[in-house]
């Protein structure tokens, strides 16, 4: 079995266990033990089960992320793809991401993401533009949260626009 194969099982399991439950309740013996899989081999590829809710996000994210940084998709396209991607796994994100808190958290490491690859598409960059960018992404990452756990009420669209309006002028280039 290989290395992905691996981590895909305990993804499946995660997944399986996270629509049910909120991540707080799931255990690693439980995620080992749905998988199939030993702990030692859990414990090789991730640090805990919020590292492995994320490598999820990751894993399914990734098309997307290549489509728009190789031009094939605008930023809006990819963002309505990862809403679309959390409404069709509600029950999945509205667990992963009820809290952010918690060290090492779905929410922490999600934010650390988004700000490590809205830095990059800037590349070296000014001491103030990476707080703009900081501050951006942390209040989109807050309002995804809160709309993922107020239960996906509001439209993609809606999230759509407020994501593009709040946008600093200094950023607007990225949804080209």
């Amino acid at each position: 079995m290989t290395a992905f194969d691996s981590k895909s099982k305990f993804a499946e399991a995660l997944k399986s266990l996270a629509s049910k439950k909120t991540m707080e309740r799931i255990t690693t013996e439980e995620i080992v033990k749905t998988a199939g899989l030993s702990r030692q081999t859990f414990y090789k590829f991730f640090t805990d089960k919020y590292d492995l809710a994320f490598w999820c996000y990751r894993r399914d994210i990734e098309p997307f992320y290549q489509r728009y940084q190789n031009g094939e998709i605008t930023f809006r396209e990819m963002n309505r793809a990862m809403l679309q991607m959390m409404v069709d796994e509600k029950s999945f994100y509205r667990n992963v991401m009820d809290r952010y808190e918690v060290q090492n958290s779905f929410f922490q490491q999600y934010h650390k993401y988004s700000y490590e690859t809205t830095l990059s598409y800037f590349g070296r960059t000014s001491a103030k533009m990476k707080a703009i960018i900081d501050l951006y992404n942390y209040g989109c990452n807050i309002m995804l949260m809160n709309w993922v756990n107020g239960g996906m009420k509001e439209e993609i669209d809606f999230m759509l626009d407020l994501f593009d309006e709040a946008m600093p002028e200094s950023m607007k280039h990225m949804q080209e």
